[in-house]
């Protein structure tokens, strides 16, 4: 626990360093912290089902057709907090509009130029002054997967990409990694979870017209609408999906909406290699979820929080030092078919190190609602962020290991601070920010069908924190010029210094970005920019991934750059351009259509240097499906070999010196750079693990993505005594160059007896 009165006692100290650097400089982008309080948060004890260990064997389970999100909960009213409809007028003018960074920076640039007044997506405006260009961009994109709601994790050799349901593993030129027996890749969440959704529909409480009827069961509905993590911490993939019965074959609307049940599926893998397997768990998404299987929502089940019709979507993941945290939006679908509400956000804390090393029971904590000062509750979507270290203020004075989750609430933004014991005590800290609005669908060209930004309001669409720095990013509208009907989609991206978190922290940037792009919009145009994925790297420089769209332009991705010696965002560059209208046809909206949307956008720093950054967005191909494109921005490319396989050719037994050992090599480069005047070396390991080396082949260039084949001979040398000998195979880089991971080096191709 905190030691209080040392830590009111640093409070002024911080408080009084900050007040004299504003003094000192009057110019600064810092804006401390509005509001910090301790929050008297009561959390709730959760159990959970597992862990169960599974590997990614086939065949893959089946997935339901017309899969989304949960209309209860996005076109929802909401019980507690205003709106900011999109019709509401901003007060801010001008360059303003853009936020408090584009005036600072407005005012520390050489000169005035022509082209300010179109300042939405950046106040520079030359070509030169671009975002950088793309390190690495895959050919085919993320070729496996589908395209709703894109996720993506860098790990030290491997890139998960993730869409709904589908996982899919790739080495970092875009290449899948190979299927094995244990390991079937892509795979999807309904197969990663298929034990833990068998033993949470054994424990299902329902009532008696459901609880034989097998269309209530997880195994029928939905499990999917998962988020993909790496953690850096511990070297794990993560994986947050949710299960929902939500597809009963009944028309009896108060019994599916009363006997509708919604549960967290969480997966961590064995250790960085996904082929191991992972530890699954499955427990509530919403507090007491399906206490009772009563047909009523007159009240909460009994001695629970639990009301029937309750239900959560969203699901969002983050980790610290000590946690894994999990949130999702709960709302109520009254049983009458009335209009659905939105309650509040759901989060669970749990500690990270008890599920990667498959203790059980596992320490987690619920929190439904909890304070975020001034008597405001966070609702919807309460994202956690995904930190990529510790902070530096922990220790003897409030704890290493704090974790943090963003939120917007009535014209406020919010930090949560976590705490690292269990149970974790909860801070809180925000900025105002009065001039959020929510966004309209905004067309697209050749389609009827409108592409939907604001599905889930100003809430946070990406967090992440690098060195001190938390950057997140969330979909906001403005009214860029006079001729707008209405505000358009538009980037809300923040930056915050938490160096001195969680006793405060300071606001650096603020910015709004959008309207269209000076270097390859018409004059006219007005673009919608929405979903932003944001990470910064150890250096400072920040890339953010969104969509646009227009009545000219096609569902495209594109990025930007901001350098941390920079006053202001550069303009955007393409990552992958739209080429076709969703839907192809016309006609396929006669009768009118939904908006197409994804909830989510990948971003993710790569550990191997801490200074790439992994993006992947939505955009429209040629044959008007949703695709994803992947791109590296920042860093450089670098090799990575792998032995992909080594097989024995020659006889294994009886051997004598001077016999030959032959193996079949297949040499890999899955890095996005080449790999010159590689080897494969070919060793005898004995029993005490004393190796002989029995030669290499000749030097080879291997491209990006490419492999050789060749068979190493080699001898066995008079020196050796008699025993078994494991063959290894392993590849050997040039001298002086880096590659991303040695881990898939060696590979061991069978045994052989000398005599």
């Amino acid at each position: 626990m905190i030691d209080r009165p040392r830590l009111t006692a640093y409070l002024i100290i911080a408080s009084l360093a900050l007040t004299q650097l504003h003094a000192q400089d009057s110019k600064t982008t810092t804006k401390p912290a509005k509001v910090f309080k301790n929050v008297q948060a009561a959390g709730e004890q959760i159990e959970a089902i597992g862990p169960i260990d599974t590997d990614l064997s086939g065949p893959l389970a089946k997935r339901r057709s017309g899969v989304g999100d949960e209309s209860m909960l996005f076109g929802a009213k909401s019980a507690i907090v205003k709106s900011s409809p999109s019709g509401v007028a901003s007060k801010v003018h001008g360059l303003e509009i853009a936020g408090p960074s584009a005036v600072l920076a407005a005012g520390k640039l050489p000169e005035v130029h022509t082209e300010s007044f179109s300042f939405g997506e950046s106040l520079f405006f030359l070509a030169s002054q671009r975002s950088q260009p793309l390190t690495t961009k895959w050919k085919d994109g993320a070729k496996a997967n589908g395209g709703q709601d894109p996720q993506i994790a860098a790990g030290h050799s491997v890139i998960a990409v993730l869409t709904w349901d589908t996982l899919a593993f790739y080495d970092k030129n875009g290449n899948l990694l190979p299927s094995t027996e244990h390991f079937t890749n892509p795979t999807n969440t309904e197969t990663i979870f298929a034990k833990v959704v068998k033993a949470l529909d054994q424990n299902l409480h329902l009532n008696s017209k459901a609880k034989n009827d097998p269309t209530f069961l997880f195994e029928a509905g939905e499990v999917g609408d998962a988020r993909v993590i790496f953690d850096n911490f511990r070297n794990r993939w993560v994986v947050l999906a949710t299960a929902k019965n939500n597809h009963p074959n009944t028309k009896d609307f108060a019994l599916l909406t009363s006997q509708r049940r919604t549960k967290f599926l969480l997966a961590v893998s064995r250790d960085e290699d996904p082929r191991k397997g992972f530890h699954t768990l499955g427990f509530n998404a919403t507090p007491d979820d399906g206490a009772c299987g009563k047909n009523s929502d007159d009240s909460p089940c009994p001695g629970s929080h639990f009301t029937p019709g309750n239900a959560a979507d969203y699901p969002s993941l983050g980790v610290s030092g000590t946690h894994y945290i999990m949130t999702a939006g709960v709302g109520h679908a009254p049983l009458d078919a009335s209009e659905h509400t939105k309650l509040f956000s759901f989060m669970v804390v749990m500690n990270a190190d008890d599920v990667a090393n498959g203790n059980s029971p596992i320490r987690m904590r619920s929190f439904a609602g909890w304070d975020l000062g001034d008597g405001d509750r966070p609702i919807g979507v309460a994202l956690p962020v995904v930190m990529e270290n510790d902070l530096p203020l922990g220790g003897p004075l409030v704890g290493k290991g704090w974790g943090v989750v963003a939120s917007t609430v009535d014209s406020r933004f919010v930090l949560t601070a976590v705490g690292p014991t269990d149970p974790p005590e909860l801070h809180a800290m925000s900025w105002d920010m009065p001039d959020m609005q929510g966004a309209p669908d905004w067309p697209q060209k050749g389609s009827l069908k409108a592409v939907s930004y604001g599905n889930v309001g100003n809430q946070p669409i990406t967090a992440t924190l690098t060195g001190t720095t938390l950057v997140t990013g969330f979909v906001d509208c403005r009214t860029w010029v006079n001729s707008q009907s209405e505000c358009s989609p538009s980037l809300h991206l923040l930056a915050m210094d938490l160096t001195l978190f969680p006793v405060t922290s300071t606001l650096g940037k603020d910015r709004v970005v959008g309207w269209r792009s000076v270097l390859d919009d018409a004059p006219n145009d007005v673009v919608a920019y929405g979903l932003p994925g944001i990470a910064s790297n150890n250096d400072g420089d920040i890339a953010v991934v969104y969509g646009r769209s227009s009545p000219k332009m096609f569902m495209e991705t594109r990025f930007s750059t901001w350098l941390h010696n920079e006053v202001d965002i550069r303009p955007s560059r393409e990552l992958q351009k739209g080429e076709a209208p969703i839907p192809a046809q016309l006609s396929d909206c006669a009768a009118g259509c939904k908006s197409t949307h994804s909830d989510t956008a990948g971003v993710s720093l790569d550990p191997f240097d801490n200074k790439s950054i992994w993006i992947a967005h939505s955009f429209a191909d040629p044959g008007s499906n949703v695709r994803v494109a992947v791109g590296k921005v920042f860093g450089e490319r670098h090799p990575d070999l792998w032995v992909l396989s080594a097989k024995l050719s020659t006889p294994t037994t009886g051997l004598k010196p001077g016999d030959p050992v032959g193996v079949n090599v297949e040499l890999y480069n899955g890095g996005d750079g080449a790999a010159p005047s590689s080897r494969a070396e070919l060793l005898l390991i004995a029993t005490d693990g004393k190796k002989s080396s029995l030669g290499h082949t000749n030097p080879s260039d291997i491209h990006a993505g490419d492999s050789i084949e060749t068979n190493l001979v080699g001898t066995i040398p008079a020196s050796l005594a008699k025993g078994a000998y494991k063959v290894e195979v392993r590849a050997k880089l040039q001298k002086g160059l880096r590659q991303y991971s040695e881990d898939n080096d060696v590979l061991v191709a069978g045994t052989v007896h000398v005599k």
